[in-house]
């Protein structure tokens, strides 16, 4: 290798590790903002937070690797042209492309690597982000209880706490109890209290003082049933009264006055109530969820899956097409005269109510029998034209990770050809004018892969066009700055443009 080419890697390799790492970060950012209500606030433990981090971050590659070529390749160039090495070199008689193709070479291996990244470990990283994400945002809260609010946190059970002491004192402790019925019929009211979570984590013990508990005893469902407790009141015999009619409830007997809601009150100095936490306890989803999904497919099984659906949805088709033909569909015999005869050509239809005796059956009944048959093919074929209609957006979706599986080596090669000659070009390095001109060409590419994108899924496009559309569009672009580059053009020189402005005033003014 020769000098000038590892100087050029050296130059190269420290930008792209910066800005790759920065770009990371900043995605990694982009996304806590987005679930930062489904992560904090739950109690997870740190490792739980570091793991789904990790696999954010992997998951961003394919995002942050282009974006990261295309600043780093900008910066090499344009500080290698803003302290006149580019000069130098070129005055020497090698030229740009010459000074690019260690880049070149290095930029295609790190394709070639990424397509691996997309194929073997991609998926995997997705499978695991998936399932660790999902079981993040189904994690409840971590148990916390404001000051003079009812909270619900706990299943069955709503309590309000007063007023929270420095001591870690609880003030006018109310806690309604409705695990066995939607309503409150145990209530538990203290003056004072404790709460603290057992060593393994299990179980929230609070202890009450001084307070009382109310039971309401709901026996609705039986209401003629006595208990002990309960007070029998006897009616007095009523002086002269009138002998029953003969059979006018002979047999039935008085029904006691039963108090059917009847109330406990205790007092107590101490008691202690038992929360389970186990549902506050973090448990990873089963990564079955997952697995079957296009995004932690390689590009054997994404090929496999979509060649499954292509099938079900043929069958799906021709059986709906053998149902209609067999069940719906009349042939009508044509009587068809020779080619060489003058007579005009005839098809004779025979009624269907001809071959019906019409004295028997009404004619009205029969096309009623008719049009409810039209009616049922009807439904039957926009059942199975929805059915199609997703089978065909499911088969668009693998054929999407399927193609964007290649499209991201190309991404990186294509950046770098528009990168390489636009730091050329401007000949500013460091992180201001390249900065600038890099999330420019990024969003343009971002913006027409989401759009290709979206396009592809509502099946507007195929999915070959909505995923390569962005790379057609730039690639024209690459060329063209690099002929700008090779013949030293001042592209983005402003006094240029300054003098030419000059220039067409005074020769206005003139006129």
């Amino acid at each position: 290798m020769k000098k000038l080419d590892l100087f050029i890697l050296k130059s190269f390799i420290g930008p792209f590790v910066i800005t790759f790492f920065v770009s990371q970060f900043i995605l990694v950012m982009q996304f806590l903002f987005v679930y930062i209500d489904d992560i904090m606030g739950k109690g997870l433990e740190w490792h739980v937070i570091a793991r789904l981090l990790f696999y954010t971050s992997l998951n961003l590659v394919p995002k942050a690797l282009p974006l990261a070529i295309l600043l780093s390749s900008i910066m090499t160039l344009g500080s290698l042209g803003e302290h006149y090495e580019l000069a130098a070199i070129k005055a020497s008689g090698i030229s740009l492309q010459r000074v690019s193709l260690p880049l070149f070479i290095l930029i295609g291996i790190i394709g070639i690597a990424s397509f691996f990244f997309s194929n073997n470990i991609l998926p995997y990283t997705n499978l695991k982000y998936g399932t660790l994400l999902h079981s993040v945002r189904q994690q409840k809260p971590a148990f916390d209880i404001k000051e003079g609010v009812f909270s619900s946190i706990i299943e069955g059970y709503s309590i309000r706490i007063g007023k929270k002491q420095d001591d870690g004192l609880l003030r006018n402790i109310m806690v309604y109890d409705h695990t066995d019925q939607e309503e409150n019929y145990r209530i538990v009211l203290a003056d004072s209290g404790r709460m603290f979570i057992t060593d393994n984590n299990a179980y929230l013990i609070l202890n009450l003082y001084s307070g009382k508990s109310y039971e309401e005893h709901n026996n609705r469902t039986q209401p003629n049933k006595t208990q002990s407790n309960k007070v029998q009141i006897k009616q007095p015999p009523i002086p002269n009264k009138p002998p029953s009619p003969p059979g006018f409830l002979k047999d039935r007997k008085p029904t006691p006055m039963v108090n059917t809601h009847p109330l406990t009150r205790t007092e107590f100095k101490e008691r202690s109530i038992r929360f389970s936490l186990l549902d506050f306890a973090f448990s990873q989803a089963s990564e079955d969820i997952y697995k079957d999904n296009y995004m932690m497919m390689n590009v054997s099984q994404l090929k496999s899956s979509e060649d499954t659906l292509q099938k079900e949805m043929n069958e799906k088709a021709k059986a709906l097409y053998d149902g209609l033909m067999m069940n719906y569909y009349f042939t009508s015999s044509k009587k068809l005269l020779p080619k060489d005869s003058s007579t005009q050509k005839t098809i004779v239809i025979p009624s269907v109510l001809s071959k019906v005796d019409t004295i028997k059956v009404d004619s009205i009944k029969l096309y009623d029998t008719a049009l409810e048959q039209a009616r049922r093919a009807k439904q039957q074929v926009i059942a199975i034209k929805e059915t199609i209609s997703s089978k065909e957006k499911s088969v668009a979706k693998y054929e999407i990770e399927w193609e964007k599986k290649f499209t991201l080596p190309f991404a990186c090669l294509i950046l770098f050809l528009i990168g390489a000659p636009l730091g050329a070009i401007i000949r500013k390095g460091g992180l201001g004018a390249p900065v600038l001109f890099a999330i420019l060409f990024f969003l343009i590419y971002h913006i027409i892969s989401i759009t290709g994108e979206k396009f592809a899924r509502e099946l507007v496009i195929s999915p070959f066009i909505g995923i390569w559309m962005s790379l057609f569009i730039l690639a024209p672009i690459g060329i063209f700055l690099i002929r700008k580059a090779t013949s030293d053009s001042s592209l983005f020189d402003i006094t240029v443009y300054t003098r030419f402005f000059k220039r067409f005033s005074k020769k206005q003014i003139f006129k």
